[in-house]
């Protein structure tokens, strides 16, 4: 059978090693990785090096390539030629192709593998905490449905791969959510091999029993700051007691201003660092990060969210709602792990809990 995954995140490459490993050993396995974010060349090297996928392709995205496809999108005769602004990708008789890719690219790949295998199943894999939050989107056009692109997707798709289903939000397509498979020892080396130094990258964690988990919460626009969330770790923690894992994107706030020790952003992905901290405590204002460990490996970690606190119990933002929505299935789901405290005396609680 021929296979093809479509990767544009180093957690769209960490499923894909899991699934080729657990799922298509016997298999001739391709990968597309679309370089949308640093390293991935560098990631590409390794995981050749790895033998698990028969060819890699890495595939450019530059300005000029999106600007010409959405400038002729409206030609048929274009739209379904624009795979030569990509480096000429072979198109395969795939039987089987999966993507967390939802744009331009993976229609167009598709409808021309259809025309060779009319039988090609495709498999949506997550996305992270968005694909549990929002409906599942194909970004599909007014022409695209003209064109029977979407009926084209949706008849092909028969799974619907998560770590968790029943937290989804969204169940449109519940007959075809299927559990990702936890990763098994001989994934987890693999990603350590590929992945980098995991040892070295865990160390870093390990002098901090708490660690918070900052977010641009400025750019959420509720009202708040990491200002705010800072004076409120402060007045329950010293600093002795916790670290902050800066966000990868920058700013201007500054923790060690106030004495906070920090973990900043490394080549190594959260999803694989985070299965050496079992015994960590994560704490965030509504990062889905924190729960990756729990996911992804079943890990025992306890979890606290900050955000009703903080706002009060006013959820009435549409993003936090919908975070909410979906954190009150977790904590449903895993009541011994997941907490989600509404105010500063449940906080103090938890967190005297957590401590002994």
């Amino acid at each position: 059978m021929k296979v093809l995954f479509l990767c544009c995140t180093p957690y769209h490459l960490f499923n894909a090693i899991n699934l080729a490993k657990q799922f298509h050993k016997k298999d001739e396995v391709d990968l597309f990785i679309f370089e949308h974010f640093d390293n991935a060349k560098l990631y590409a090297n390794k995981i050749k090096a790895s033998g698990i996928f028969n060819q890699i392709k890495c595939i450019k995205d530059r300005p000029e390539q999106r600007i010409r496809i959405l400038r002729y999108s409206f030609s048929k005769s274009i739209l379904f030629d624009t795979l030569k602004y990509y480096d000429q990708v072979e198109v395969k008789e795939y039987d089987h192709i999966y993507t967390s890719h939802k744009w331009e690219f993976f229609k167009i790949y598709l409808h021309k593998v259809y025309k060779k295998n009319k039988k090609v199943r495709v498999s949506y894999v997550e996305d992270g905490v968005e694909t549990y939050v929002t409906q599942l989107d194909f970004q599909l056009s007014k022409i695209d449905k003209i064109r029977k692109i979407d009926k084209l997707i949706y008849n092909r798709l028969q799974d619907i791969y998560m770590y968790q289903p029943t937290t989804m939000i969204y169940k449109e397509k519940k007959e075809l959510l299927t559990v990702l498979p936890t990763p098994t020892e001989e994934v987890i080396v693999c990603l350590e091999d590929i992945f980098g130094d995991v040892e070295k990258e865990v160390k870093k964690y390990l002098n901090k029993s708490i660690i918070y988990f900052d977010q641009p919460i400025e750019e959420l626009d509720i009202g708040l700051s990491r200002k705010n969330t800072l004076e409120l770790l402060l007045k329950h923690l010293s600093q002795e007691e916790f670290g902050v894992k800066v966000h990868p994107r920058k700013n201007n706030f500054n923790y060690k201003d106030y004495n906070i020790d920090t973990i900043e952003a490394s080549m190594l992905p959260w999803e694989v660092t985070c299965n050496g901290l079992k015994n960590t405590v994560l704490m965030t204002l509504c990062s889905g990060a924190v729960i990756t460990p729990i996911f992804l490996y079943k890990n025992n970690n306890i979890v606290i969210l900050l955000y009703r606190l903080l706002l009060n119990n006013t959820i009435e933002h549409p993003l936090v709602n919908k975070m909410d929505q979906f954190f009150s299935r977790v904590e449903k789901e895993y009541p011994n792990q997941v907490f989600i405290p509404n105010d500063e005396e449940e906080l103090k609680n938890i967190l005297e809990q957590v401590k002994r």
